[in-house]
């Protein structure tokens, strides 16, 4: 029998991309000896009403700067490129259509896993995918393990794992609102991402 490469996915907005989503990837990368991850932004999401407060190419240029250092990492325009609403399941089949190969670890937060169950498609994509949730502050251990008995008995191939990492309160629209109020981001994101950010005056008019 053929291995399966081990392949983790990071979605999300990454408006701008910061340091918490670099240490999730290291996290998830180190625990379960992942042979790459790939940090996936997104296009238009069905639950969000603004696509971004940038252009897409802003987006994935801050991320190509952020892991450009790190071996594992890869950035992907596959969502971007597809264009209109972004839904999960879409991705992970074209993904698995041109790659057979890959068994995805689907990295997700704790608000995310509170939403599983509201996914397109989620009974497929639990039964395609293994999900690390990384539970912070957002959503308590007691809580988080009950969403996950009630997800396998409802799809009993349901592979999700809980990814030790420590809690940080980093947020994207955090960044923006201190960015719009000429506050220091240093220590927050990437140096070179802050430099792009300054030099392209990006954030400057972000209300949240």
């Amino acid at each position: 029998m053929t291995m399966k490469l081990k392949v983790g996915i990071l979605g999300g907005s990454f408006d701008p991309v910061h340091n918490m989503h670099i240490r999730l990837a290291e996290a998830a990368h180190d625990e379960y000896q992942l042979s790459k991850v790939i940090f996936m932004p997104n296009a238009l999401v069905y639950y969000k009403e603004r696509k971004s407060f940038i252009m897409d190419s802003d987006r994935l240029q801050m991320l190509r700067l952020a892991v450009k250092g790190i071996p594992y990492a890869e950035v992907s325009s596959m969502e971007i490129d597809r264009g209109g609403i972004t839904y999960t399941i879409d991705t992970v089949n074209d993904l698995l259509d041109d790659h057979p190969d890959f068994h995805i670890f689907f990295i997700i937060g704790g608000d995310s896993l509170k939403n599983l169950s509201t996914w397109k498609e989620y009974r497929s994509l639990l039964r395609k995918v293994t999900f690390l949730a990384a539970v912070r502050d957002d959503i308590g251990k007691k809580e988080s393990e009950d969403i996950i008995s009630g997800l396998r008995r409802d799809v009993p191939e349901t592979d999700i794992r809980v990814l030790d990492i420590d809690g940080c309160g980093i947020s994207s629209s955090d960044i923006r609102m201190r960015i719009s109020k000429g506050l220091d981001v240093s220590g927050l994101i990437d140096p070179e991402v802050r430099d792009y950010i300054e030099a392209k005056a990006l954030y400057r008019d972000a209300l949240d």
